[in-house]
């Protein structure tokens, strides 16, 4: 089986609904990080697994994991949350609004009556891209000259227009604006206090004070998209957790530490996850 972000083009998506490929059309209300997390449970269930001995998520991965470890703990034994928290900060959501805008300013892209691409919204993908470049990598990266030390497909980058032209404008230039406007939204439905099963008095104390799974959490020092001064916060209110920042001025890319110049990233996180599968967990 292969399980994917629901929206992300290999899943249900709304690029589906084009060719009818999907049985049932992409939901005109989006989804959530829940329902993602309610369907892989149905997944498991059907496979005879019930004990997972780890969860490991980056990014919306890690919102994820910790979705998994709150609406279902007797399940879960350990968490690696990697630049990710349990909610979307206002912060993030500014960002993620920022984004949605961009797409919908172009006239290729109508989600007026349905999932609908006009064109190839060109123009959209474009300005997504810059924003993106803003966000992915912090003022630090920028400033310090980090692109410098990295390189694309075996070539070095150039100045920093080489760097956000050849890794962001060129990472979305194929993408379906559908497709992103789905994970823009399920994005933004991340809050983990609203998760199926969850009474509607609950706070985010009282969801990840649910959690008994051993828990790490690792966070960038200059993640723009994930605070980790926000992700420190909710440690404090998950029982088992050990907060591991990754100090590096890659931001939100530090926790993806497979690009040239990562490799004390990389590094890090792998050794903390040897750790997390070494701990004996009851």
């Amino acid at each position: 089986f292969d399980v994917n972000l629901l929206g992300n083009g290999l899943s249900t998506s709304p690029s589906g609904n084009a060719d009818r490929s999907n049985v049932q059309e992409y939901p005109a209300c989006g989804t959530s990080v829940c329902d993602n997390v309610r369907l892989q449970a149905v997944l498991l269930d059907s496979l005879g697994i019930q004990e997972l001995a780890c969860i490991y998520g980056y990014s919306m991965g890690a919102m994820q994991a910790l979705h998994w470890a709150a609406m279902y703990p007797n399940r879960v034994k350990r968490v690696a949350a990697v630049c990710g928290s349990a909610k979307p900060s206002d912060f993030n959501i500014v960002f993620l609004d920022s984004l949605e805008a961009a797409l919908l300013a172009d006239k290729d892209c109508d989600v007026s009556t349905g999932w609908k691409l006009l064109g190839p919204c060109q123009q959209g993908l474009k300005a997504f891209a810059r924003i993106y470049a803003g966000w992915g990598v912090p003022r630090q990266f920028y400033q310090k000259e980090i692109w410098r030390k990295s390189s694309r497909d075996g070539t070095a980058f150039s100045s920093r227009e080489d760097f956000v032209a050849r890794s962001y404008d060129n990472g979305f230039v194929n993408s379906n604006p559908l497709n992103l406007l789905a994970q823009v939204r399920t994005w933004r439905q991340g809050d983990i206090s609203t998760a199926y099963g969850m009474p509607s008095s609950s706070t985010m104390a009282s969801v990840l004070g649910r959690i008994s799974a051993r828990v790490y959490l690792m966070p960038c020092t200059t993640d723009s998209y994930f605070s980790a001064a926000d992700i420190e916060n909710e440690g404090q209110l998950i029982p088992n957790c050990r907060f591991l920042p990754i100090e590096s001025d890659w931001g939100h890319r530090a926790g993806d530490p497979h690009r040239p110049g990562q490799e004390a990233d990389a590094d890090f996180i792998g050794r903390h996850v040897k750790e997390l599968l070494a701990e004996e967990v009851k």
